[in-house]
């Protein structure tokens, strides 16, 4: 008795979901002029315009100045490395994602599509680029740390959401969280680490002063 009701409510329901996934250049535009107030917008690193209104930061400015930082940091690895023989280490990586600049970079990203309805694949000038500039994307272009993914190229933060559940040795998970105490150890994959008394007579104390030295050298 009521189908007929219902049918109209899925009906509905279809078109609501059709035009609210209608990508919109306008209110692209719109979200990109608009001033940024984020997190990093008193960072004079991040805009050195502090003082001078007459440079105003946009929220599209902002975004590839956020992306621009990301990549150099990754860049900056290589650099950091010259004097040091062996690849670009995985804990160095992970300090450039976890940057201010990587994070919101991302977050801008996501904020744009969700105010213009539109994917980064329709956001894009030419080859993908705005879905590329995904944090952890341009990790792996820049690094090569590169995940499983299986990810579509329009999914924007589908990498970046494996990066986070990755646990790094000696920093915790890549979602840049980092617990206190115990619990961080334990994300950090130190925690449980200590031998038992059976083994204890296996670790040397110049073996232990070696593990500390790597530690410390990570965490500079």
């Amino acid at each position: 008795m009521h189908f007929p009701l219902l049918l109209l409510a899925l009906i509905l329901a279809c078109f609501s979901v059709a035009f609210a996934q209608q990508c919109n250049q306008t209110l692209f535009e719109e979200w990109s002029s608009e001033r940024y107030t984020g997190t990093l917008a008193t960072d004079p690193t991040f805009w050195r315009y502090q003082k001078n209104d007459f440079f105003v930061l946009t929220k599209g400015l902002a975004a590839d100045i956020a992306v621009t930082k990301c990549t150099t940091g990754f860049s900056n690895l290589f650099t950091f490395a010259a004097g040091r023989s062996g690849p670009v280490l995985i804990q160095d990586a992970y300090k450039v994602m976890c940057s201010d600049s990587c994070l919101e970079s991302d977050a801008l990203h996501e904020a744009a599509m969700a105010f213009s309805g539109c994917s980064c694949r329709e956001l894009s000038v030419e080859a993908d680029n705005y879905c590329l500039q995904n944090s952890a994307r341009l990790l792996c272009e820049t690094t090569g740390f590169c995940g499983i993914w299986n990810c579509r190229v329009d999914d924007f933060m589908c990498p970046r959401y494996e990066f986070n559940k990755k646990q790094i040795f000696l920093k915790g998970f890549g979602h840049c969280v980092r617990r206190k105490g115990a619990a961080g150890a334990k994300d950090a994959m130190v925690y449980g680490a200590a031998p038992s008394t059976r083994q204890a007579g296996l670790f040397t104390m110049s073996s232990v002063v070696l593990v500390v030295s790597a530690a410390v050298a990570l965490c500079l």
